[in-house]
């Protein structure tokens, strides 16, 4: 039975994970509004019920807005290459029977502390920094990182890379035009989550306006849903019920969904700087960096890799602000082919702190009619 129950666990954090990679998707305990713990100090307006509110036994991170609490746990389980129990007990997380729970709390002060005094308050410094994904700090160069320098090959002057903008529009263009990105009110796909050790789920994508999206996974016996609606999202799945989303992480869940991101970006994000060219799985890309003027809720920062060659979007990472650093989300898009005179990625993969995997879509269609009520949270209904 233990057994059993284990697989069944696995399944639904693999099909939570993929069907997020579509686009509506985030993690089922929601991405925090990117609010920073000196905001709160410097007297801005609070952004929901604080850590010490919600969570049992804060200590160190008081004062730190709780919807941020499970992403920083995430940033220190990833940074580490650990496991929530690896601090923690199970089942009464709040109690400090754990030496490395002690542990843990000296660093995330030692964190806090390097930051506010040796760069004025800004996150420059995050566990990873140390750790790279090991338990114990990596004291000793790895032979195959030493020497490396900047990704940007040294012939390269970054003052001669492409206006931002103008990659932009290169990017809409390759993707079929300004035009006929804004004729498409709406788009249905179907696949299905990819996997070599399960049976694939069948999924099910509904996307609609400006701003509605909704991915059902159709389990055995069980549907898994994630929906956004505006500012407004939720997740919904068996045993765990339906859970609201924050504003960041509504945004984000849009974000990822390839038709929103084409119609929106130039308008949402409002400035722009190169990162270092990268390769994205043999193609050689473009990486801009965009953020808006004036950040609030929900509004998140994201990376674009852009093909070089084709300007088409290869990869997007968005990323969750914590006290200890950003926590990114990496979704990779690949096999485009054109539907109605738009290039629509058919094979989507998603690299999350505690997940991964690829969704493959089947088919897809454009101004299908779409009814309001798919869109309406399910204990709404």
């Amino acid at each position: 039975m233990d057994t059993m129950m284990r697989n069944v666990l696995r399944k639904r954090s693999l099909v939570m994970s993929v069907v997020m990679t579509v686009g509506m998707l985030v993690a089922a305990m929601a991405l925090p509004v990117p609010v920073q713990a000196q905001q709160r100090e410097a007297g801005s307006a609070a952004a929901g019920p604080l850590a010490e509110e919600v969570y049992k036994n804060i200590q160190v991170l008081q004062g730190v807005p709780a919807d941020q609490i499970r992403p920083t746990m995430q940033l220190i389980s990833s940074s580490l290459g650990v496991r929530c129990g690896h601090c923690h007990v199970s089942g009464a997380q709040e109690r400090d029977d754990k030496p490395e729970k002690q542990i843990a709390r000296k660093m995330i002060r030692m964190v806090l502390s390097n930051n506010r005094e040796y760069f004025d308050g800004e996150r420059e410094l995050s566990c990873f920094t140390c750790h790279r994904g090991n338990r114990r700090p990596v004291g000793t160069p790895i032979p195959a990182d030493m020497g490396r320098t900047s990704r940007i090959p040294s012939n390269v002057d970054r003052r001669e890379l492409p206006d931002p903008v103008a990659l932009l529009d290169k990017y809409i263009e390759a993707t079929g035009g300004a035009s006929a990105v804004a004729s498409i009110s709406s788009r249905t796909a179907t696949g299905a989550v990819e996997s070599a050790a399960n049976n694939p789920f069948p999924v099910e994508v509904y996307r609609k306006g400006k701003d509605k999206g909704l991915v059902i996974t159709r389990m055995v016996g069980n549907d898994t849903s994630v929906g956004v609606d505006g500012d407004s999202g939720w997740t919904s799945s068996p045993g765990r019920g339906t859970r609201d989303m924050t504003a960041g992480a509504a945004q984000a869940a849009l974000l990822e969904d390839d038709l929103y991101l084409l119609q929106n970006v130039k308008q949402q994000y409002t400035r722009w700087r190169h990162g270092s060219p990268e390769e994205v799985n043999s193609a050689q890309a473009f990486v801009l960096n965009g953020t808006s003027v004036g950040r609030g809720p929900g509004q998140v920062p994201v990376r674009l890799y852009l093909d070089q060659q084709s300007g088409l979007l290869l990869r997007l990472m968005h990323f969750v602000e914590t006290p200890l650093g950003r926590l990114p989300t990496q979704i990779d898009y690949s096999d485009y082919r054109e539907v109605d005179g738009i290039q629509v990625p058919f094979r989507i993969s998603s690299i999350r702190p505690d997940t991964r995997g690829t969704l493959v879509l089947e088919k897809v269609e454009h101004n299908t009619p779409i009814d309001d009520s798919m869109f309406v949270k399910p204990d709404a209904m």
